[in-house]
């Protein structure tokens, strides 16, 4: 007896979505701690040279953008509500930035991002990896670059003496257990907090 999945009619409409709106960046979350060397190995294996852009911002999250929207979709199915190696994926959504050139003018929009090398993102371009500084030379313009500075200016003084001070994008250290969960918009820790977001800390 075959049964029918219940979620096959939403899932459908959300892979039609991302299609039409050229969606190519996604978050994963899952139950068990990631590292680099577990993340990648399993994009490796299942869709090797399809990515050019991987960050675990926290403990068991991580932001993964893959060369074509075709290359997206494709990891959405495999990867949504799956287990490999360390990966044990919870949730697959659409991230809130699109495409290699922003989710790494975020990530160097802080002036501190050349401290953390050890949880950097790995960037990679055609199949191989090179350095941040290498990256933001040849995909972000300073325009780019310049834009995304002044919002994350923008929105440390407007959230200046409120608590939880998430205005730099600061969450959980990677030793913590800790979750945070924006309840009115898909689940996302790779954009700033903005007015109107609910957050339950764990």
């Amino acid at each position: 007896l075959a049964l029918e999945n219940s979620n096959a009619p939403c899932a459908c409409l959300e892979e039609r979505r991302m299609l039409d709106h050229d969606v190519t960046s996604l978050v994963l979350r899952s139950s068990r701690k990631l590292s680099y060397t577990g993340v990648l190995g399993v994009l490796d294996e299942l869709l090797p040279d399809a990515y050019d852009f991987v960050y675990l911002p926290w403990p068991k999250l991580a932001i993964i953008n893959f060369t074509s929207r075709e290359h997206a979709q494709l990891a959405r199915r495999l990867l949504q509500g799956s287990r490999h190696g360390e990966l044990d994926i919870r949730t697959v959504k659409e991230a809130i930035h699109q495409g290699l050139a922003k989710n790494l003018a975020v990530y160097c929009s802080k002036e501190d991002w050349r401290d953390k090398e050890e949880g950097a993102p790995r960037i990679f371009s055609e199949g191989k990896q090179i350095s941040l500084e290498e990256a933001l030379a040849i995909f972000v313009s300073d325009e780019l670059l310049e834009q995304v500075q002044v919002q994350r200016r923008r929105h440390a003084v407007h959230t200046e003496g409120e608590e939880p001070n998430l205005s730099e994008g600061v969450g959980p250290s990677q030793g913590s257990d800790q979750e945070i969960i924006y309840v009115n918009g898909p689940i996302d820790m790779s954009r700033i907090p903005s007015e109107g977001d609910v957050i339950f800390r764990l």
